[in-house]
C-alpha cells in the first residue's frame, strides 16, 4: 500500500512537470537561429520555381516602362515602389531575359534585352524581390553595357595517337558513325556501341548527307580507350553544314566501339 502511494505520487509530479514545461515552451518559444548574412547570401542560388516568374514580372515591367504605359508597368512593381516614368515612350519590338543572378535570399537581378525601334539593342538590369512565391520590381531598369561571352575552357590536352593503325581504325569507326546516323537505322547504329542498344538516327525528313571528314584527332588515354573530336561536313536540306561530335571508344576484341559521343545521341 505504501509503495503504491509512493508511485502514484511521482508518476503525479512527472504529469506536473511535463505540463509545467509545455506552458512555459509556449510562452517562451526557442529563438529563431540568426538569419545568414546578405554578403553570404549573394551567391545563393536562383530557385528553378522562382526564376521564371521573376523573369516574367522583369520583362513585362521593362516593356510598359519604356513604351510609356506606367499604369501597367506599376502591376509589376512590388508594394511600396512608385516608379516613375521612363520619358520619351519607346517602341519595342522585342524583349526577353537574358540573365538573372541572386542577390540573397529575397532578392535577383533579371537582365532583360530589348530590340527598340530603328533595330536599337539595348540591355537593362532589373531588380525583382522573390518572397513566398510572389513578385514584384523594386527598383527602375538600369540600363548596362551588352553581357560578354565567356571564354571557352581550355582541354587538357592528351597524347596523340601515332599508330596509323590506331588513327585509321578511328577515321573508319566515325565514318561508319555519320553514315548510319544519317541514313541508317538505329539497329545499324547500335552496331557501332559497345552496349549494343538501338540510337535514333536524323529524320529523313532532314535530308541530311553526309560529306567526308574535314578533321579528326585522335587522343589515347589508355590502351583500350581512346577520345576523338571529329569535324565533318554534312548537308542539310541541300545546304553545307559543318558539324563537330566528340567520341569515347573503347576496344572490344579487335574491333574499337563507340562508348559515348558529345552530343549523347539518344537511346530508341
Amino acid at each position: 500500500m505504501y509503495w503504491r502511494r509512493v508511485r502514484m505520487i511521482v508518476i503525479t509530479a512527472i504529469l506536473l512537470f511535463l505540463a509545467a514545461k509545455g506552458a512555459y515552451d509556449i510562452l517562451h518559444p526557442p529563438r529563431a537561429p540568426a538569419a545568414t548574412d546578405n554578403a553570404n547570401a549573394k551567391d545563393a542560388p536562383v530557385i528553378p520555381e522562382s526564376r521564371k516568374g521573376a523573369e516574367n514580372y522583369a520583362v513585362y515591367f521593362t516593356h510598359f516602362w519604356l513604351t510609356g504605359n506606367l499604369e501597367e508597368a506599376k502591376k509589376f512593381a512590388a508594394a511600396g515602389f512608385d516608379p516613375p516614368p521612363f520619358g520619351n515612350p519607346r517602341k519595342v519590338e522585342n524583349i526577353i531575359a537574358w540573365d538573372m543572378r541572386s542577390l540573397g535570399e529575397e532578392k535577383v537581378t533579371v537582365t532583360v534585352r530589348a530590340l527598340l525601334d530603328e533595330g536599337q539593342i539595348v540591355y537593362l538590369s532589373v531588380p525583382v524581390t522573390v518572397r513566398q512565391n510572389r513578385f514584384g520590381v523594386i527598383g527602375l531598369p538600369t540600363f548596362v553595357p551588352e553581357p560578354t561571352p565567356a571564354e571557352a575552357p581550355k582541354e587538357k590536352s592528351l597524347p596523340q595517337v601515332t599508330d596509323s593503325s590506331t588513327t585509321r581504325a578511328a577515321r573508319s569507326l566515325v565514318d561508319s558513325f555519320f553514315r548510319q546516323y544519317t541514313k541508317g537505322t538505329p539497329q545499324d547504329l547500335a552496331l557501332l556501341f559497345s552496349d549494343s542498344q538501338p540510337r535514333r538516327v536524323l529524320s529523313p525528313s532532314l535530308k541530311a548527307e553526309y560529306e567526308g571528314l574535314e578533321r579528326i584527332e585522335v587522343s589515347q588515354s589508355e590502351s583500350d580507350q581512346l577520345h576523338i573530336v571529329a569535324r565533318v561536313r554534312l548537308t542539310i536540306d541541300g545546304e553545307a553544314v559543318p558539324q563537330s561530335f566528340e567520341f569515347q571508344a573503347e576496344k572490344s576484341g579487335n574491333r574499337w566501339l563507340i562508348k559515348k559521343t558529345i552530343p549523347e545521341i539518344p537511346r530508341e
